[in-house]
């Protein structure tokens, strides 16, 4: 749970001084993006880590799923606009 909470500190940290990447190093924060949203699952079930919710189905309708949402996600990060 604390190492949780660190990153997602981190995490915070960065979103805040993401103005200062040039737009085209603005890709390499991307990865980010899915960390949050993990943390913000984990945080859900509070930090169980064998909860069923966060062990992912390897199906391709769970990848696409998945996909759909970083996509989204990024539009966020990148714009700051939730």
């Amino acid at each position: 749970r604390e190492m949780a909470h660190l990153a997602g500190a981190y995490l915070s940290e960065a979103r805040k001084m993401q103005g200062g990447v040039p737009k085209e190093g603005r890709s390499a924060l991307l990865p980010a993006v899915g960390a949050l949203s993990y943390l913000t699952k984990l945080n859900s079930v509070g930090y169980d880590l064998f909860h069923e919710d966060l062990i992912a189905q390897d199906g391709l309708s769970s990848r696409l799923g998945r996909l759909g949402n970083t996509f989204s996600l990024t539009r966020a990060w990148l714009t700051g606009v939730f």
